[in-house]
């Protein structure tokens, strides 16, 4: 009711049955109460009628498209550009992220689905992975003891153990194994799956990784969220606070490490005082960009990612900021430099 009376034309539910149809009910009997006007429901019926009868008319003398697998193609590409976006890290003590050689192997890959996938795609940076999958969670949907003793019983040597738990998942099998894993003095790194309610009980882990992903399509996340484990995400360039200052005659130096963020996805709720909405933890980003170029607007030009420059005339100048990550996405943002004298 509040939801009409404020604006809203169709109200949107997940499922048909009598609760539908009690809020119909409901509906109809706030208008004969006068607590909401008939006029408001017949215009929203009006506008959505005749939205449907445009797309309707429009779809009528439209020809199928000519590229239909081009199409698709662009349609998928899309797909995975925005699951890149999305893929947040909301824990990463002792920046365990991101993982490479160095600082990571050997590393074992464990988890109730997709542990393949994720290995597979981890060798390309470092090789070789260990994986143990734990089959018998995804028919009861927990992980039972003699899971946990046979993963944590054969990790000798193992540095850092990557976990893949998803939304479905009972918490307290899969809490055991993250606190058997640390007492053993490995790195836990927990990739959760779907909807992230999760994400608090698995605290005690070095770093956590949310990639909201239906268990059925995790295939395609898992290759995403690979590169964001190795430190190759999406990348964002950070809004500057105000004006960026520089001195007419000297030199100023741009240092596109200090501008650029990834990964680049945020918790859209908030999971406690632990994990508020809108967190989001950046990764050393060197390894992923690809390529930099600034434009500082007065003629001048650079291809390097940590440069200087000297504005000659005081005054306001745009500066200009295109990145390359490494999926080969790019990505620009303005800022406003004021020269003084």
């Amino acid at each position: 009711l509040a939801a009409l009376a404020a604006g809203a034309d169709m109200l949107m539910w997940n499922r048909a049955d009598s609760l539908v149809m009690g809020a119909v009910a409901y509906i109809e009997a706030a208008v004969e109460a006068g607590l909401l006007s008939e006029a408001v429901i017949d215009a929203a019926a009006t506008r959505v009628l005749r939205l449907k009868f445009s797309h309707a008319k429009r779809l009528a003398g439209m020809k199928p498209p000519k590229k239909t697998l081009t199409n698709q193609r662009k349609l998928e590409a899309t797909v995975r550009g925005v699951e890149r976006r999305a893929i947040t890290v909301i824990q990463n003590r002792g920046q365990v992220l991101p993982m490479r050689e160095a600082n990571a192997m050997p590393v074992m890959v464990a988890g109730v689905v997709g542990t393949r996938e994720l290995r597979d795609s981890l060798e390309d940076y470092m090789k070789p992975i260990s994986q143990r999958r734990i089959s018998t969670a995804r028919s009861l949907g927990r992980i039972e003891r003699f899971e946990i003793e046979r993963i944590t019983n054969y990790v000798r040597g193992i540095r850092t153990a990557v976990l893949i738990f998803t939304e479905d998942l009972e918490a307290e099998g899969a809490v055991a194994l993250i606190r058997g894993l640390r007492e053993k003095g490995i790195r836990v790194v927990v990739v959760l799956l779907g909807y992230p309610a999760l994400a608090p009980q698995f605290s005690e882990a070095d770093a956590i990784v949310l990639a909201y992903s239906d268990n059925a399509t995790y295939e395609q996340t898992l290759s995403a969220v690979v590169k964001t484990l190795v430190g190759e995400g999406a990348v964002s360039i950070v809004p500057a606070a105000g004006d960026l200052d520089a001195r007419a005659g000297e030199e100023r130096s741009f240092n596109v490490y200090e501008t650029i963020r990834t990964p680049t996805g945020r918790l859209p709720v908030a999971l406690g005082d632990l994990f508020p909405a809108g967190l989001a933890l950046p990764c050393n980003p060197e390894h992923a960009l690809r390529k930099a170029a600034w434009d500082f607007g007065d003629g001048s030009k650079s291809k390097s990612g940590e440069t200087t420059h000297t504005y000659k005339k005081p005054g306001r100048y745009i500066l200009t900021l295109t990145i390359e990550d490494q999926s080969k996405q790019e990505t620009s943002r303005t800022f406003n430099v004021l020269v003084r004298e």
